[in-house]
Parts: structure tokens; sequence; C-alpha cells
């Protein structure tokens, strides 16, 4: 434990480097976060991808609530309100959400401009964490 605490980074970097393919000769299970460098883009691609999946689903709940405005008042205006139900459904906790985000982004950025790189990556992993829920109430109420 002293020698992973001192050496930090470029131990487990030579840790990994060794074992891994020990690993792999073995045959034994070799999970994404042992592999060098692949580590480091499967985090950020999982990131990146969550945060792809939140602006989707968020822009599908936003155009149910225009098109259902649109239809208002017409004969087509129950069958569309019934097919949009479950966006509608959403539309609440997305603007809480969308809300949050948006004022942490705000933070973010006034931290980034003073170059505080710490509280720029604690604020990152809340606008990470503020997606990830709300994707995963997103397919909850879709199934429904």
């Amino acid at each position: 434990m002293l020698i992973d605490t001192v050496g930090g980074s470029a131990f487990r970097l030579l840790q990994d480097s060794v074992s891994t393919p020990y690993k792999f000769i073995k045959g034994q299970e070799v999970a994404i976060h042992e592999i060098p460098f692949l580590r480091r883009f499967a985090g950020e691609m999982t990131e990146a991808v969550d945060a792809k999946i939140y602006y989707n689903n968020a822009t599908k709940v936003f155009t149910a609530e225009e098109q259902e405005k649109l239809y208002r008042g017409t004969e087509y205006y129950s069958i569309m309100h019934e097919k949009l139900l479950p966006s509608l459904r959403m539309l609440s906790f997305t603007k809480d959400i969308d809300s949050k985000l948006g004022k942490l982004r705000k933070e973010r950025n006034r931290y980034e401009a003073i170059g505080n790189k710490e509280v720029v990556d604690k604020i990152e992993k809340k606008i990470i964490e503020f997606q990830r829920l709300y994707n995963k109430r997103f397919n909850q109420v879709m199934k429904q």
C-alpha cells in the first residue's frame, strides 16, 4: 500500500503492464480498468455516451411538449396527447434536471476561468451523475 501511495499512477501503470499480460496468458478475466491506457479512454467514452443519451432523451421530451402545444385545439389532439404522454410525464423532471445542469455548467466555467481543475473535475462528476440519473428515470418512465 505504501508503494502504491508513493508511486501513484506511475506505479499502477507499471503494475498493470506486468500483471495484465500474465492474466491473459493464464486465461484469467481482465477488466477494462486493468488495461493501461484503455481504462482512460473507456471512462471518457462512457461519460460522452451518457451525455449524448441525456441530450437525446431531453430533446425528445422538449419536442413532445412543443408537439402537444401545436396540436392543442385540433381534432388530432387526443391522439397526439396519448402518443406523447410518456414523454410529457418526464417534462417536469426534465426541466428540473436541465436547470440544475445549467447552474453546474456556469459554476464549472467560473472555476475553469480561474484554473481550479480540482473543483472543475468535481463539478464534471456531478454533471455526469445527473445525466445518468436522468437517463435511468427516462428509461423507467418510457417502459411503463
